[in-house]
C-alpha cells in the first residue's frame, strides 16, 4: 500500500490529465458521468500500480521518430475532443450567452483546455506503439516478406484507396449523411460524424466493442489532425478526414489479410494469392466504403488468431485487443489460455 502511494504520489499528474480527455468527450447524461468516474478510479489504480520510472522509460527510450508520431497523434485526439465540446456548447445559445463569448472564441478555448489531456493520451500512445512492435517483432511477423509481396500489397493499397477515394468524390452517404439506414443498413455516417473511433464513450462503444476507441486511437489521432489541418487551407474537412481515416483502415484491412495468410503458414505466392482471392470480394469492397468498426476490429482478431496459432503471443495486449474491439472475438482467449493454439489451430 505504501509503495501504490508513492506510485500515485509521483503519477498524480496523468490521471488529472486523462480526466480532462474524459469530461470533454463525455455526454450529457448520468450515464456518462459514471462513465468517466470509472475511468478515472481505473486511471488511478493503473498509475499507483505502475512506477513512474516505467511510464516515463517508454517515451526516453523511443526514436525521435515514435515520439513525434505519438505527439501528433495525442494533438489529433486533443482536437477531437475540443471539437466536440464546442459542439456540445454551440447547440445551447444560453451558455455562450452566459459566458459572453462568440462560437468562435469557445472553441478557442476548448483546444487550449484540450492540451491539458495531451500528457495522458501521448504517454498512452507511445506506450502502445512500444508494446505492439515489441509483439511484432517478437512474432516475426515481417520475417521472410519479400519485396515482390511488399510491392503487391503497395499496389492494392493504391487501388483500393483509389476506389474509395472515388467513391467519396461522388457521395456523401458513408461518412457525411444524415439519418440511419441510407445505404444497405449502414449507420457508417453515423459513426464517423460522432468519430467512434477517437471517441471513448461513442454510443456504440459499449458491451459490444467497449474498448474499440482505446485500441483505435493509436492508429486514427494522426489521420484526423492531418484532415483537420489540409482542411484549413481547401475546406471540405469532413470529407478530408474521413478519407485521411479510411486510408488507414484501409491498411489495416490489408494488415489483417496477410497477418491471416502468416497464421496459415502459407508460402509467399499463396499468400499473395489469398490476399488477391480476398481483395476480388464483395465483403472487401463494401468494407472499403463503410467505415464501421469492423476493420479495426478484423486486425486486432488477425492478431489474436496468428498469436495463438503459432504460440507466439507473450503480451496478452493482443488478446485484450481482440476481445475489446469486438466482443465475439474473446473466444480466442480461452484458446490461448488454455494452451490449445499450437496443438489445435497451429497445426
Amino acid at each position: 500500500m505504501k509503495k501504490a502511494a508513492m506510485n500515485l504520489r509521483d503519477n498524480w499528474y496523468v490521471p488529472v490529465s486523462a480526466l480532462v480527455l474524459f469530461v470533454m468527450q463525455a455526454g450529457r447524461s448520468l450515464t456518462s458521468v459514471a462513465e468517466i468516474l470509472a475511468a478515472f478510479v481505473v486511471w488511478v489504480i493503473i498509475c499507483a500500480v505502475i512506477p513512474s520510472s516505467d511510464l516515463r522509460k517508454s517515451s526516453a527510450e523511443s526514436g525521435i521518430g515514435l515520439k513525434i508520431f505519438s505527439g501528433l497523434t495525442a494533438l489529433g485526439v486533443c482536437v477531437y475532443s475540443a471539437e466536440a465540446l464546442a459542439e456540445k456548447v454551440i447547440e445551447h445559445p444560453q451558455i455562450l450567452v452566459r459566458l459572453h463569448m462568440p462560437p468562435g472564441m469557445f472553441l478557442c478555448v476548448s483546444l487550449a483546455v484540450s492540451l491539458l489531456a495531451f500528457l495522458s493520451v501521448y504517454m498512452f500512445v507511445i506506450y502502445f506503439w512500444r508494446r505492439l512492435l515489441g509483439v511484432i517483432d517478437s512474432g516475426g511477423l515481417l520475417r521472410d516478406a519479400g519485396r515482390y509481396e511488399l510491392a503487391f500489397y503497395v499496389l492494392m493499397f493504391a487501388v483500393s484507396a483509389s476506389w474509395m477515394t472515388l467513391v467519396f468524390l461522388r457521395t456523401n452517404v458513408f461518412y457525411d449523411a444524415p439519418g440511419y439506414n441510407v445505404v444497405y443498413s449502414s449507420d457508417s455516417s453515423g459513426l464517423v460524424m460522432g468519430n467512434c473511433f477517437l471517441r471513448l464513450t461513442h454510443p456504440e462503444n459499449d458491451i459490444r466493442q467497449p474498448l474499440f476507441a482505446v485500441f483505435s486511437i493509436p492508429f486514427m489521432g494522426l489521420p484526423y489532425l492531418a484532415g483537420k489541418l489540409l482542411s484549413l487551407f481547401v475546406g471540405h474537412g469532413r470529407l478530408l478526414t474521413a478519407l485521411f481515416m479510411n486510408d488507414v483502415q484501409t491498411a489495416m484491412l490489408l494488415a489483417g489479410i496477410y497477418i491471416l495468410g502468416r497464421a496459415m503458414r502459407l508460402s509467399e505466392p499463396r499468400r499473395v494469392l489469398f490476399a488477391a482471392f480476398f481483395a476480388c470480394s464483395y465483403v472487401y469492397l463494401l468494407a472499403l466504403v463503410m467505415m464501421e468498426q469492423y476493420i479495426v476490429a478484423f486486425f486486432w482478431l488477425a492478431m489474436a488468431v496468428y498469436s495463438v496459432c503459432n504460440d507466439s503471443c507473450d503480451d496478452r495486449m493482443i488478446l485484450h485487443g481482440a476481445g475489446g474491439t469486438l466482443t465475439p472475438s474473446l473466444f480466442v482467449t480461452p484458446l490461448y489460455l488454455c494452451g490449445w493454439g499450437q496443438n489445435y489451430l497451429g497445426g
